[in-house]
């Protein structure tokens, strides 16, 4: 199935563009047999695309999970990203892109903020996303939790 988007590029960025002018954001699971948001195109014009899930392993998708890294080579895989770049978009999407989708203020790696955070033996965000290695330490809302949550 090909979106609306991908039969008209002028509609779709006309699309993105008021969706962004209205301060839109746009949630993918990236779900692989239906339409999805045109990715470059909502980025390029401004439009929050973040990514998450709505279930772990229930009625809709055997593929849920509670974990976000392994959200993102979903969306990287979904969107056809490969660039190195590309992959660190995908990451942004459960991250950064996230964190405003959802609208959380007072969010990052300062103090006084939510510690949210995952370790892993990667050397770039994109071997990250694409090898989604063992987590050595994840720690949520500030308190460590254990690596293994989502095996």
């Amino acid at each position: 199935m090909r979106s609306a988007t991908a039969r008209s590029p002028t509609r779709g960025a006309a699309r993105s563009s008021n969706a962004s002018r209205a301060n839109v954001a746009l949630l993918t699971t990236a779900p692989a047999p239906v339409s999805v948001p045109p990715f470059r195109e909502a980025r390029a014009a401004g439009v929050t695309l973040f990514g998450g899930n709505d279930g772990i392993r229930d009625a809709w998708t055997p593929f849920g999970s509670p974990d976000m890294l392994e959200r993102a080579k979903l969306i990287a895989m979904r969107y056809d990203l490969r660039r190195d770049d590309d992959l660190a978009a995908a990451f942004d999407c459960v991250a950064g892109e996230a964190v405003r989708g959802c609208g959380f203020a007072q969010y990052g790696l300062a103090a006084g903020m939510r510690a949210d955070l995952v370790l892993v033996d990667a050397e770039t965000v994109a071997q990250a996303v694409a090898m989604c290695p063992p987590r050595r330490f994840v720690m949520a809302n500030g308190t460590p939790i254990s690596a293994d949550f989502t095996r």
